[in-house]
């Protein structure tokens, strides 16, 4: 969110910040900066709390290398539910770089340069990546 965030309020968006974390100070520095605690593995939690938005930007991420798979997955099929239930159609999704093509057929993370220590959240994108690709949004698409 430190990085996405200040990028937002500056065309004129109205930003509300979901996080189960204490906010960063980059983030408090944001005029245009709603705080709410939230919780994405709740499709519940995440229909109240985007109900009013027309856009969702999510960069959910573990806290624990271990947590990776679990909390990605389970979070991506949380969001496309609570996106659902409050009527949002429009998802960003920050993550999963290492399932791009480098080559054809032969994705980053599969390559023998990729960080041994990145490779299970990256693995866990990889994992996500069909749910969001299937979620029935019509703008789904990778880049």
């Amino acid at each position: 969110m430190g990085c996405l965030a200040p990028q937002i309020p500056g065309n004129g968006c109205c930003v509300v910040s979901a996080s189960v974390a204490t906010v960063t100070k980059t983030v408090n520095a944001l005029r245009a900066l709603s705080v709410v605690t939230g919780d994405v593995l709740d499709p519940s939690n995440v229909a109240a709390a985007v109900a009013r938005y027309d856009v969702v930007a999510s960069a959910v991420g573990p806290r624990l290398p271990s947590d990776a798979p679990k909390l990605v997955v389970d979070a991506a099929r949380s969001l496309i539910d609570g996106l659902a239930r409050a009527r949002v159609n429009r998802l960003v999704v920050v993550g999963g770089a290492g399932s791009l093509e480098v080559a054809p057929g032969v994705q980053l993370v599969d390559t023998p340069e990729f960080p041994a220590a990145w490779k299970g959240i990256a693995l866990a994108h990889r994992d996500a990546c069909p749910i969001y690709l299937s979620s029935g949004h019509t703008s789904a698409r990778r880049h």
